[in-house]
């Protein structure tokens, strides 16, 4: 996915997000790649992608445009939606069935995900990264 694409396609900001959605067919017509910012992004947190997902992806894809973004964590959902160009943080608990922002009528139940991102072996120290 290039988040900044430019018509000489040099664009150096390439990301492999875990889930992306986008509704703008014109940004998938090249057949290889998103071209611009998706509506949805999902990154799931593992331990080398704490600070990573947390910071410099939310910075860029905040940046880029994209309308939400969503990191799951062992303990929780990070729902990230852009109001005025500024991503405004909501939190949701494991049990949470969570709706999007960007895709009205798509909910997603996280109760099993984090089950499993729980169980995971060292867990996942979030807080240390940000």
């Amino acid at each position: 996915m290039r988040l900044f694409p430019e018509d000489d396609d040099k664009d150096s900001t390439v990301l492999r997000p875990d889930v992306f959605v986008v509704c703008d067919e014109e940004k998938l017509s090249d057949g290889r790649a998103c071209s611009g910012a998706p509506d949805l992004v999902i990154e799931v947190v593992c331990e080398g992608s704490v600070k990573k997902d947390f910071v410099t992806k939310k910075a860029l894809y905040e940046k880029a445009g994209v309308r939400e973004y969503w990191v799951i964590d062992d303990e929780a959902v990070h729902k990230y939606v852009a109001k005025e160009g500024k991503y405004i943080e909501s939190v949701h608990v494991p049990d949470a069935i969570m709706a999007s922002d960007a895709l009205p009528g798509c909910r997603v139940n996280f109760r099993e995900i984090l089950e499993r991102l729980s169980r995971a072996k060292g867990g996942i120290d979030r807080q240390s990264a940000r």
